[in-house]
């Protein structure tokens, strides 16, 4: 049977999630430092639970569950890191871009995991397949049409998205079954 997985909820709840506690957190009456280390440190929290949940759900779907997720890595944990001082400075020259910049993070820890989840499917012989194609009926961007395609060996850069990219993600070839990984709630 068919198998759809929707990703968005997840990734949409985590991001709204951060932004109530990081909002209140730029309020406090305190140091820009101090405020820069306590974004970073739910930032990092937040990424690591995302990405814990969503490698478990990316992996059942393309059959690779058995193997464990290297997790969230320090790679995510230093872009987390550039972020948190992004927001800060950013609140302090009264720019609103924390909403954005979250739900850009979320995605990015969303894309991690699943190129992990699907390099781990690779490595035990279920031969997924990554088709990614630009939405129907309306004009994409370049580099989503550039990105579309069939992918047998995707870099982690082919699970990428842009800011309210609606782009379709569909795996195949784990376990027979067929599912769309849709990341982004329409509308």
């Amino acid at each position: 049977g068919d198998t759809s997985v929707d990703f968005s909820e997840i990734t949409l709840d985590a991001s709204g999630g951060i932004d109530k506690v990081v909002a209140t957190i730029l309020r406090e009456g305190i140091s820009p430092d101090k405020k820069i280390e306590l974004v970073a440190d739910v930032l990092k929290r937040t990424g690591r639970e995302l990405h814990g949940k969503l490698y478990s759900l990316s992996s059942e779907v393309f059959g690779s569950a058995a193997m464990l997720s290297g997790g969230y890595g320090a790679e995510m944990a230093d872009q987390a890191e550039r972020l948190a001082v992004k927001i800060v400075r950013n609140s302090a020259l009264n720019r609103q871009t924390a909403a954005m910049l979250l739900k850009e993070y979320c995605d990015v820890v969303l894309a991690a995991a699943q190129h992990e989840a699907f390099t781990n499917a690779k490595s035990m012989q279920k031969h997924p397949t990554l088709t990614r194609r630009a939405n129907v009926g309306k004009p994409d961007c370049a580099w989503c049409q550039k990105k579309a395609g069939v992918y047998v060996d995707p870099t982690s850069d082919d699970f990428k998205r842009h800011h309210k990219c609606d782009c379709v993600f569909e795996v195949s070839g784990y376990n027979s079954r067929n599912g769309v990984l849709k990341n982004f709630k329409k509308g």
